[in-house]
């Protein structure tokens, strides 16, 4: 197995480089499957579309990292579906705990309640779930700004309790990914296969888990 990098500044080709690549190795009739962020997929399939020059994608699995772990953990026998949580979800969790915990608050107590707050708070969790973040870490952490300081205690305090919710009842995609982890070698459509990876600035430490 060798792993390739295609270096080059923006707008330079380097996904038509890809696309180019892939044409290829689906004309040797190779397996391929191309790995793109969420918010680029669907403009990832009409770009390779249009640089094939073809109407339909056929032969190469245009997919993101969560979509192609969530497939592959439905395939196994964990019966975690029905304890799968959405975004949506996640908010209404997030949204009791705030009610139910309305002290944990000291700089965010008065703007809980606005608009975006939810989203905002929902997006630091995901974040810190993906990166396997300490929650004792963000609350050690040696911060000199004050108000940083005390909104980042805010934060930890709401994950604090978020993760001792989920891990009663609920699996996300964090979950599902460590299942797949250590359920890897059960996975045969990888083996043989040409992996491409594009349009990502950076990636997580789910992402580079897998």
């Amino acid at each position: 197995m060798e792993l390739n990098l295609i270096l080059g500044t923006s707008k330079t080709g380097k996904s038509k480089y890809i696309y180019d690549c892939i044409k290829e190795c689906v004309d040797n009739e190779s397996k391929v499957i191309l790995f793109v962020p969420s918010q680029k997929r669907f403009l990832a399939e009409n770009e390779y579309m249009k640089n094939i020059n073809e109407n339909g994608i056929i032969g190469v699995d245009i997919t993101t990292i969560d979509s192609y772990i969530t497939e592959k953990i439905s395939n196994f026998s964990f019966h975690i579906q029905d304890k799968k949580i959405s975004k949506l979800d996640k908010k209404i969790i997030i949204t009791k705990i705030l009610k139910d915990n309305e002290d944990i608050l000291t700089t965010f107590r008065k703007v809980k309640d606005k608009e975006g707050f939810l989203d905002s708070i929902n997006n630091y969790i995901d974040l810190f779930r993906k990166n396997n973040i300490d929650v004792n870490v963000l609350k050690n952490l040696d911060i000199k700004d004050e108000n940083i300081k005390r909104k980042l205690i805010d934060i930890s305090n709401i994950y604090e309790l978020f993760l001792t919710e989920i891990n009663k009842n609920f699996v996300d995609n964090v979950d599902e990914a460590k299942l797949l982890f250590e359920n890897i070698s059960k996975i045969h459509d990888l083996d043989n296969s040409y992996i491409f990876f594009d349009g990502y600035n950076n990636f997580n430490q789910t992402e580079l888990n897998f």
